[in-house]
Protein backbone atom coordinates (compact mmCIF):
# COMPACT_ATOMS: atom_id res chain seq x y z
CA UNK A 1 0.00 0.00 0.00
CA UNK A 2 1.57 3.33 -0.91
CA UNK A 3 1.39 6.15 2.09
CA UNK A 4 1.40 10.15 0.62
CA UNK A 5 4.49 11.68 2.13
CA UNK A 6 4.45 14.06 4.63
CA UNK A 7 6.64 17.04 5.44
CA UNK A 8 7.47 15.62 8.80
CA UNK A 9 7.64 11.84 9.88
CA UNK A 10 4.58 9.67 10.38
CA UNK A 11 4.11 6.29 11.44
CA UNK A 12 5.87 4.65 8.77
CA UNK A 13 8.69 7.20 7.55
CA UNK A 14 11.64 9.63 8.71
CA UNK A 15 12.80 8.28 11.89
CA UNK A 16 16.13 7.62 10.03
CA UNK A 17 18.59 10.56 10.21
CA UNK A 18 19.18 12.64 13.32
CA UNK A 19 20.15 15.90 12.29
CA UNK A 20 22.16 17.31 15.46
CA UNK A 21 22.65 20.73 14.34
CA UNK A 22 19.09 20.91 14.24
CA UNK A 23 18.03 19.62 17.34
CA UNK A 24 20.99 20.46 19.89
CA UNK A 25 22.55 23.66 20.99
CA UNK A 26 25.66 23.56 19.81
CA UNK A 27 28.12 26.62 20.53
CA UNK A 28 29.32 28.15 17.85
CA UNK A 29 27.48 25.80 15.50
CA UNK A 30 23.69 27.01 15.71
CA UNK A 31 21.48 29.50 17.14
CA UNK A 32 19.34 27.02 18.35
CA UNK A 33 18.09 27.32 22.20
CA UNK A 34 16.43 24.03 24.30
CA UNK A 35 14.92 23.76 27.81
CA UNK A 36 14.93 20.35 28.95
CA UNK A 37 12.90 19.29 31.73
CA UNK A 38 13.60 15.38 32.93
CA UNK A 39 11.48 12.90 35.05
CA UNK A 40 9.96 16.02 37.09
CA UNK A 41 5.75 15.31 37.70
CA UNK A 42 2.61 17.26 37.73
CA UNK A 43 -0.05 16.06 40.07
CA UNK A 44 -3.84 15.20 39.63
CA UNK A 45 -5.81 18.16 38.48
CA UNK A 46 -2.63 20.58 37.95
CA UNK A 47 -0.90 22.28 35.66
CA UNK A 48 2.61 22.83 35.02
CA UNK A 49 3.61 26.12 32.91
CA UNK A 50 6.64 26.71 31.05
CA UNK A 51 7.59 30.55 29.08
CA UNK A 52 9.19 31.25 25.81
CA UNK A 53 10.53 34.09 24.65
CA UNK A 54 12.04 34.55 21.37
CA UNK A 55 14.87 37.29 21.27
CA UNK A 56 15.34 37.39 17.71
CA UNK A 57 16.15 35.18 14.53
CA UNK A 58 18.26 35.50 11.58
CA UNK A 59 19.86 34.04 8.59
CA UNK A 60 21.00 31.53 10.70
CA UNK A 61 18.43 29.64 11.87
CA UNK A 62 17.76 26.65 9.29
CA UNK A 63 14.70 26.55 10.83
CA UNK A 64 12.81 29.42 12.68
CA UNK A 65 10.59 27.42 15.07
CA UNK A 66 9.48 26.19 17.87
CA UNK A 67 9.00 22.81 18.90
CA UNK A 68 7.61 21.31 22.21
CA UNK A 69 7.08 17.57 23.02
CA UNK A 70 5.95 15.64 25.80
CA UNK A 71 6.80 12.12 26.91
CA UNK A 72 6.03 10.23 29.68
CA UNK A 73 5.87 6.47 30.60
CA UNK A 74 2.08 5.18 31.18
CA UNK A 75 0.96 2.76 33.64
CA UNK A 76 0.37 -0.76 31.71
CA UNK A 77 -3.12 -1.61 30.47
CA UNK A 78 -4.83 -4.99 29.02
CA UNK A 79 -4.11 -5.62 25.28
CA UNK A 80 -8.10 -5.00 24.33
CA UNK A 81 -8.17 -1.28 25.72
CA UNK A 82 -9.92 1.14 23.67
CA UNK A 83 -9.04 4.18 25.88
CA UNK A 84 -5.38 2.91 26.09
CA UNK A 85 -3.62 6.09 27.94
CA UNK A 86 -4.36 5.65 31.82
CA UNK A 87 -2.24 8.87 33.09
CA UNK A 88 -3.24 11.32 30.65
CA UNK A 89 -1.14 14.23 30.10
CA UNK A 90 -2.34 17.30 27.90
CA UNK A 91 0.59 19.52 25.90
CA UNK A 92 -0.69 22.93 24.61
CA UNK A 93 1.27 25.81 23.54
CA UNK A 94 -0.39 29.36 24.33
CA UNK A 95 0.99 32.41 22.05
CA UNK A 96 1.02 34.92 24.83
CA UNK A 97 0.54 38.31 21.93
CA UNK A 98 -2.34 36.22 20.15
CA UNK A 99 -4.20 33.85 22.82
CA UNK A 100 -3.84 31.46 19.92
CA UNK A 101 -3.75 27.95 21.38
CA UNK A 102 -2.06 25.06 19.66
CA UNK A 103 -2.92 21.40 20.34
CA UNK A 104 -0.65 18.33 19.74
CA UNK A 105 0.36 15.94 17.16
CA UNK A 106 -1.62 18.09 14.35
CA UNK A 107 -4.99 18.29 16.33
CA UNK A 108 -7.65 20.54 17.05
CA UNK A 109 -7.90 19.56 20.32
CA UNK A 110 -6.44 17.85 23.13
CA UNK A 111 -4.49 14.37 22.77
CA UNK A 112 -5.97 11.82 24.82
CA UNK A 113 -4.98 8.50 23.21
CA UNK A 114 -0.87 8.96 23.03
CA UNK A 115 1.52 9.45 25.59
CA UNK A 116 4.02 11.34 23.16
CA UNK A 117 2.76 14.99 22.45
CA UNK A 118 4.48 17.41 19.77
CA UNK A 119 3.47 20.87 19.36
CA UNK A 120 5.43 23.03 16.21
CA UNK A 121 4.86 26.29 15.61
CA UNK A 122 6.35 27.66 12.40
CA UNK A 123 7.47 31.14 11.76
CA UNK A 124 8.83 32.32 14.84
CA UNK A 125 9.05 36.25 14.87
CA UNK A 126 11.08 38.94 17.51
CA UNK A 127 9.36 39.37 20.55
CA UNK A 128 7.52 36.35 20.58
CA UNK A 129 6.23 34.66 23.60
CA UNK A 130 4.59 31.29 24.33
CA UNK A 131 3.23 29.55 27.34
CA UNK A 132 4.02 25.65 27.19
CA UNK A 133 1.49 23.65 29.48
CA UNK A 134 1.29 20.37 30.86
CA UNK A 135 -1.48 19.65 32.11
CA UNK A 136 -2.39 16.40 33.90
CA UNK A 137 -6.27 15.44 33.72
CA UNK A 138 -7.92 12.16 35.24
CA UNK A 139 -4.56 10.32 36.80
CA UNK A 140 -4.56 6.95 37.89
CA UNK A 141 -2.35 7.56 40.41
CA UNK A 142 -1.64 11.17 42.81
CA UNK A 143 1.09 12.40 39.75
CA UNK A 144 2.73 11.71 36.91
CA UNK A 145 6.43 12.14 36.10
CA UNK A 146 7.24 13.28 32.56
CA UNK A 147 9.87 14.76 30.10
CA UNK A 148 9.72 17.65 27.79
CA UNK A 149 11.42 19.18 25.56
CA UNK A 150 11.07 22.73 24.18
CA UNK A 151 13.76 23.70 21.24
CA UNK A 152 13.40 27.23 19.75
CA UNK A 153 15.66 29.27 17.05
CA UNK A 154 17.16 32.55 18.31
CA UNK A 155 20.41 34.67 17.36
CA UNK A 156 21.31 36.25 20.53
CA UNK A 157 21.95 34.03 23.78
CA UNK A 158 20.78 35.68 26.53
CA UNK A 159 18.32 33.18 27.08
CA UNK A 160 20.80 29.81 27.57
CA UNK A 161 22.09 28.96 30.56
CA UNK A 162 25.61 28.20 29.63
CA UNK A 163 28.87 29.28 31.26
CA UNK A 164 31.41 32.03 29.33
CA UNK A 165 34.64 30.09 30.47
CA UNK A 166 35.19 26.62 30.39
CA UNK A 167 35.81 24.45 33.12
CA UNK A 168 38.59 22.40 33.81
CA UNK A 169 37.86 18.50 32.95
CA UNK A 170 37.58 16.34 36.64
CA UNK A 171 40.28 14.49 38.05
CA UNK A 172 37.89 11.10 36.74
CA UNK A 173 38.18 12.50 33.07
CA UNK A 174 38.75 9.56 30.53
CA UNK A 175 42.34 8.72 29.40
CA UNK A 176 43.49 8.10 25.68
CA UNK A 177 42.36 5.33 24.00
CA UNK A 178 39.29 4.92 27.21
CA UNK A 179 35.70 4.37 25.95
CA UNK A 180 32.83 6.79 27.20
CA UNK A 181 29.14 5.19 26.71
CA UNK A 182 26.16 6.92 26.98
CA UNK A 183 22.82 6.83 26.65
CA UNK A 184 21.04 9.61 24.98
CA UNK A 185 17.26 10.30 24.70
CA UNK A 186 16.85 12.42 21.67
CA UNK A 187 13.19 13.91 21.77
CA UNK A 188 10.84 11.32 20.42
CA UNK A 189 13.35 8.80 18.75
CA UNK A 190 14.07 6.48 21.22
CA UNK A 191 17.43 5.80 23.59
CA UNK A 192 21.17 4.88 21.22
CA UNK A 193 24.29 4.29 22.83
CA UNK A 194 27.07 6.83 21.61
CA UNK A 195 30.96 5.78 21.99
CA UNK A 196 33.03 8.87 22.18
CA UNK A 197 36.55 7.89 21.32
CA UNK A 198 39.83 10.58 22.04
Amino acid sequence: RCRQRTSYYDTAQGFGRVSLLDSLPLRGHNYVSARVVDRTFVEDGKTDAYEVNVVAKGNSCARPELRATLVWADPPVTADCVKCVVNDLDLTVVNQQTGELHYPNGRTSKDDRNNVERVIIHDLHEGASFTVNVEASNLDSAKQYYSLVITWCVVERTTINEPDTPTSAPSSALGPGERLSISLVILILGTTILTIRD
